[in-house]
């Protein structure tokens, strides 16, 4: 899914390129929607996963614990793409050092959460899926909080653009979506 929002990197930052700010925010939020519609089958897999792994032949017990991980991190999988969508449309927008600081932020405080989810509160690999997730929406909520507040160009342009702008034009997103998604793939794959 993070190959999708190579499209967003390159059609926001087109946008920004001809000072139209508002259109680099519509492909913010036509790059969420995307998100959203490829989540659903990617998350039905993740989540009926102890079957799958059951019927290629992997131990019961494995299998159950992997599953119980999965549907538990499932959230954290969608939060960490809109915070890499949001990181993006920053890069295109000429700001680098907001992502910087909230993750680097959000680094130590994990290492809290997870600490405390964990260990304290005894929920072991669970707690580690919580942390995870805690910190991927606390991630996107600094973000989001941080960019309305840089200035008028980029408050404006994360503004609510409204469903007509989102939902039209998919085309030229997927044209450049699927191949960065393929070769993320190619390159993990080959890594």
């Amino acid at each position: 899914m993070l190959g999708m929002n190579t499209a967003l990197e390159t059609l926001a930052a087109q946008a920004v390129g001809a000072k139209n700010f508002n259109k680099a925010g519509v492909y913010l939020y036509r790059a969420r929607a995307v998100l959203i519609v490829m989540f659903i089958p990617i998350g039905l897999i993740l989540f009926f996963s102890e079957q799958l792994c059951v019927a290629i032949g992997q131990d019961p017990a494995v299998s159950k614990l992997t599953g119980q991980y999965l549907r538990r991190i499932l959230p954290a999988l969608l939060a960490n793409m809109f915070f890499d969508a949001n990181r993006l449309f920053l890069f295109s927008m000429g700001y680098n050092l907001p992502p910087t600081i909230v993750t680097l932020c959000a680094i130590p405080l994990h290492f809290v959460i997870g600490w405390l989810l964990i260990f304290k509160l005894d929920q072991g690999l669970f707690g580690c899926c919580w942390s995870i997730l805690i910190t991927q929406i606390l991630l996107i909520i600094a973000l989001q909080i941080y960019s309305s507040c840089l200035d008028e160009k980029v408050h404006n342009a994360v503004k609510w653009p409204g469903f007509a702008l989102i939902f039209e034009n998919w085309t030229e997103y997927l044209s450049l979506g699927i191949p960065g998604s393929l070769m993320m793939f190619m390159e993990w794959f080959v890594f």
